[in-house]
């Protein structure tokens, strides 16, 4: 496993070069299919070579996202390459990885950034679990490698985090990028603004669906800590399966909302997962 941990910075070439042609393939003069393809064909290789990452530094549903990311925009990219697509499925899918990627990678690979928001949402994790729970406080930040691009000497990486006090002890407990609801938010945003839905119901619907975002990861956050710090509830047990389990009801729930009030949208989510499987257009 040294050598794979070893050539992580390598991949992110991967990922580099597939925004690139992304963004030629929708934005150049001449919109360019084949460039579409070959950035999503490269964008799934980046997830495939991922997911031994977080599977071992996460968990196997982080993985299985990764594989699932990889399955899903390889055999986009070959169906699009062979087939005949239309405007809708060859814009959205491709807009939204290259709107979400813009977004979040720069928060996962530049440590600057990463401390930036980590510390934003740590200091706000306590300071409203203070209110009903006092003795948080926000503790200094882990991390020894550049600020300015994601790589590290040691093996495994370690992980930029900030480590969370209780009266002024090391409480076991530190803040990651995971634990910013990032990914969530950028994902939201990137689909929603990629969308043709019209731009009023977009712009409302990520005005409603953000916030609540960040204010219920905010209290993911502080419950965990209370329950495991001042409870003695065991970490595994609170983040991995309470948290994370409310966690994807609640994203469920504003999906279903968002798919109610963006019934667009919600088509054009349809008619990308019907080419993908079956290479036709939807006619339903």
């Amino acid at each position: 496993m040294e050598t794979y941990y070893r050539l992580l910075p390598l991949f992110d070439i991967l990922l580099i070069v597939s925004l690139i042609l992304l963004a030629m393939g929708l934005f150049g003069k001449k919109r360019e299919s084949k460039l579409v393809s070959a950035g999503e064909f490269l964008f799934g290789l980046f997830w495939l070579t991922q997911a031994p990452l977080n599977y071992l530094e996460s968990t196997i549903d982080f993985a299985l996202f990764s594989l699932g990311a990889f399955a899903f925009f390889t055999l986009l990219a070959l169906r699009q390459w062979t087939g005949n697509v239309t405007d809708r499925v060859f814009r959205f899918p491709a807009m939204a990885a290259l709107v979400t990627s813009l977004l979040y990678f720069p928060f996962v690979k530049v440590p600057a950034l990463s401390l930036l928001i980590i510390y934003l949402v740590a200091f706000q994790t306590v300071w409203w679990i203070n209110v009903f729970s006092p003795g948080f406080s926000v503790g200094p930040a882990q991390w020894e490698g550049s600020q300015w691009w994601y790589a590290t000497a040691t093996v495994p990486p370690q992980e930029v985090s900030v480590s969370i006090l209780s009266y002024g002890e090391p409480s076991g407990i530190g803040i990651i990028v995971a634990c910013t609801g990032i990914e969530v938010i950028v994902l939201f945003f990137g689909i929603v603004m990629a969308s043709w839905a019209p731009q009023k119901r977009r712009a409302m619907f990520l005005a409603i669906s953000i916030p609540a975002i960040h204010i219920l990861n905010l209290f993911r956050n502080g419950m965990i800590l209370h329950v495991v710090v001042k409870k003695g509830w065991d970490f595994e047990f609170a983040h991995t399966y309470v948290a994370f389990t409310l966690s994807l009801v609640a994203i469920a729930i504003l999906a279903v909302f968002g798919f109610n009030y963006l019934p667009r949208l919600h088509r054009e989510i349809l008619d990308t997962a019907y080419f993908v499987v079956t290479g036709k257009k939807n006619q339903l």
